[in-house]
């Protein structure tokens, strides 16, 4: 989780978007929700943005389940077009 930490964070600093493809991830614990959810903060706080690309549906549960699905900003890449939509 470390090296998703580091990537996320030098992302943040270095981009005002932040894209995070979460579509391949089969699986993410309690350490993974809370790197974003820090991430998501941290994007928040200073004026920076951070997308998810919506994930399988268990990944997406774990949003769900501990109530911060509304904390994150979660889109669908809309392969056509070439572009996200908000979801």
């Amino acid at each position: 989780m470390q090296r998703l930490e580091r990537t996320l964070h030098d992302a943040l600093h270095d981009a005002s978007l932040v894209v995070l493809d979460l579509r391949w991830l089969a699986f993410m614990d309690l350490t993974g929700l809370r790197v974003i959810l820090d991430g998501a903060r941290f994007a928040r706080e200073s004026g920076r943005k951070l997308h998810l690309l919506r994930g399988a549906s268990r990944v997406d549960r774990i949003f769900a389940l501990t109530g911060t699905a509304e904390t994150v900003n979660t889109v669908e890449l809309d392969v056509e077009l070439g572009q996200l939509s908000a979801r």
